[in-house]
């Protein structure tokens, strides 16, 4: 495949997860409002479509990424900033796996009626992950983004005019 293909994909799926990743964030205030039950019909309801379609953003997303790291690992000046986005998003998934998704497993084991004292522990550590989750995911679309602007590929520049001679 293309490799200009493949980094517009790169890019194109992690500003999709940047953006999943920040209504997270953005759903922060608005949820340590709610009482407890409340916040566990909003939680379980708003995310329910989350997971299954995320999972396959990110880790796409990490993948055409990590491949145009390597097949662009000699140019030195497109390493830093490719090297940089595929460690964020790996990072960001790490985050997700060993922090969020068991919050996630033991939040969908509660009903409305009963839930845990410590309910909102569990909320703020949620958020609190998101958070750093959203750190990583702008940051690599940050460095995919100047990587796609700085740092072109040989053949696709526009070849060079040549200038017309003065008689």
């Amino acid at each position: 495949m293309n490799l200009t293909v493949v980094r517009f994909i790169g890019l194109f799926l992690t500003a999709l997860a940047t953006g999943a990743v920040f209504t997270h964030v953005l759903q922060i205030g608005p949820k340590t409002e709610l009482p407890g039950g409340e916040f566990l019909l909003v939680h379980q309801l708003l995310l329910s479509n989350y997971g299954p379609v995320l999972s396959l953003v990110e880790v796409s997303a990490l993948l055409s990424t990590a491949y145009t790291t390597w097949v662009l690992r000699d140019r030195r000046e497109a390493r830093v900033t490719l090297f940089t986005a595929t460690t964020c998003l790996f990072l960001m998934l790490l985050v997700w796996g060993l922090f969020i998704s068991p919050i996630n497993m033991r939040i969908e084991t509660w009903n409305p009626g009963s839930l845990p004292s410590d309910w909102d522990i569990y909320r703020d550590k949620w958020a609190n992950w998101h958070v750093v989750r959203a750190l990583f995911a702008g940051t690599a679309l940050a460095a995919l983004i100047r990587s796609a602007l700085y740092h072109r590929l040989p053949w696709s520049r526009p070849a060079a005019r040549s200038k017309p001679t003065q008689k």
